[in-house]
């Protein structure tokens, strides 16, 4: 939802729809995997994970720990943060 400031006539955003505008920044792992060409069970490999854990991350069954996500966000230098796994349904029906 946008509306205007009573007094400036600025647009204000609602927390809603500045998230889901930020979830068009967000890079999944699958997405990061399939970009770098990067196969499922060499990436949990590299981590210290197995790569069942790795699928039901990137299918969104599963949730890292802090620390698996910090290695995630290790080895991809960022490109893939904790933040990433979270899921917005519906963001427009949420507010602040």
């Amino acid at each position: 939802m946008v509306s205007a400031c009573p007094s400036s006539g600025t647009k204000i955003f609602t927390c809603a729809k500045v998230l889901a505008g930020l979830k068009a920044l967000v890079m999944k792992l699958s997405e990061y995997l399939e970009l770098h060409g990067i196969k499922r069970g060499e990436f949990a490999s590299s981590i210290g994970v197995t790569g069942g854990w790795i699928t039901s991350l990137c299918d969104g069954s599963g949730w890292p720990s802090r620390e698996v996500a910090e290695r995630i966000a290790r080895a991809t230098e960022g490109a893939v943060t904790a933040d990433d796994f979270l899921v917005l349904e519906n963001p427009e029906a949420r507010a602040c």
